[in-house]
């Protein structure tokens, strides 16, 4: 409900009456200079104007009071309305762009947590990648290193037989030479001896 100032009333009020008045007194004036002239017939008709006038003046007045009454009330309210609906847009426009501010903020610390984890991530993998490939690496020199070893001492050994087999193979060599010279030698003294005896 809209209050009306008291200034402003007091102003319409005055304004009313000083209508009523000015019709009032001029319907009078009319009115007492046609019964000087017309006698008490034309009184009557005067009187029945008089009223008539204040009563038209008076209904005129409070509907202009009315009006303006009206009127005013109507403005202040979309006034006020108005400027209830441009502070709550404010305040809309306010929310949204905190919101919105604050959805931005999330994101931006979502990506970053991200790129975090995708960074430790990304080393964890480097580095088990690089510790996989060392022993990898340590694996296939020792493997290498065992075969290599095996074919040496698979070389060595054979080498040592063979080495053994010409030695055995020289001695027994040694044995029958000798066992054959020992024969030939016992076999030419039998021999000499058959002939000496013959003789």
């Amino acid at each position: 409900m809209v209050t009306v100032p008291a200034s402003v009333m007091s102003n319409r009020t005055t304004h009313c009456s000083h209508v009523l008045g000015v019709e009032c007194s001029s319907s009078s004036s009319s009115s007492s200079s046609s019964s000087s002239s017309s006698g008490i017939s034309s009184r009557s008709s005067s009187s029945r104007r008089i009223s008539s006038c204040c009563s038209s003046s008076s209904s005129s007045s409070s509907s202009s009071c009315s009006s303006s009454n009206r009127s005013s009330r109507s403005r202040s309210c979309s006034s006020s309305s108005s400027s209830s609906s441009s502070s709550s847009r404010g305040i809309v426009v306010t929310v949204v762009v905190v919101l919105a501010v604050v959805v931005v903020l999330a994101v931006v610390a979502v990506v970053l947590v991200l790129l975090a984890v995708a960074e430790v991530v990304v080393l964890v993998v480097v580095v088990v990648v690089v510790v996989v490939v060392e022993v990898v690496v340590v694996v296939v020199v020792v493997v290498v290193v065992v075969v290599v070893v095996v074919k040496v001492v698979k070389v060595v050994v054979v080498v040592v037989l063979v080495v053994k087999v010409v030695e055995l193979v020289v001695v027994v060599v040694e044995v029958l030479v000798v066992v054959l010279v020992v024969v030939v030698v016992v076999v030419v003294v039998e021999v000499v001896v058959v002939l000496v005896l013959i003789v």
